[in-house]
């Protein structure tokens, strides 16, 4: 019947998925941060398990745009910190601004600064991420996941000189 649709979009910030996630950490190990734009810069992410259950809510609400996001945007200098604690590295660098106009619109896009809110899909579907902070989820990821392996030194592996019996 014309007139009773109804539409409901999400726009759902980074989710990364586990291999970029592993390489992310490994990045970060070697010493650099894979993000675009100033250090400044602020953008949000969103776990997996968080931006389905903020669909599944977006779907029952009236018309409109919904943003799903953590509760808090930061810096990438923040985001450095956090995973750079992560993984026990010391702060990483970023790639050098010169680079951002070489990399296209899509690096343009990706280096600008953005402080998203989740507040209307809160206030209107009372929907709540699990990991309220990108600091919560990016370390629940490392430790729940293939990642937290990978991270961890050879011989925490299982890897690595084997000790002879004497």
């Amino acid at each position: 019947m014309a007139g009773t649709e109804s539409c409901c979009g999400s726009r759902i910030s980074t989710v990364p998925t586990i291999g970029s996630r592993a390489t992310l950490f490994q990045y970060v190990a070697r010493g650099w941060l894979p993000l675009l734009g100033p250090p400044d810069a602020y953008f949000s992410t969103c776990n997996h398990d968080d931006a389905a259950t903020a669909v599944v809510t977006a779907l029952n609400l009236a018309s409109g745009i919904y943003n799903v996001v953590d509760n808090e945007p930061m810096t990438h200098r923040q985001f450095g910190e956090v995973l750079a604690a992560i993984v026990g590295a010391p702060m990483p660098k970023t790639p050098p601004q010169w680079l951002v106009p070489l990399t296209g619109g899509l690096g343009e896009t990706m280096a600008r600064s953005l402080r998203i809110s989740n507040a209307k899909l809160r206030q209107m579907g009372g929907w709540a991420p699990k990991y309220a902070t990108s600091r919560e989820g990016w370390a629940a990821v490392c430790q729940s996941s293939s990642i937290g392996a990978i991270m961890r030194p050879p011989h925490a592996r299982g890897g690595g000189r084997k000790e002879q019996a004497s």
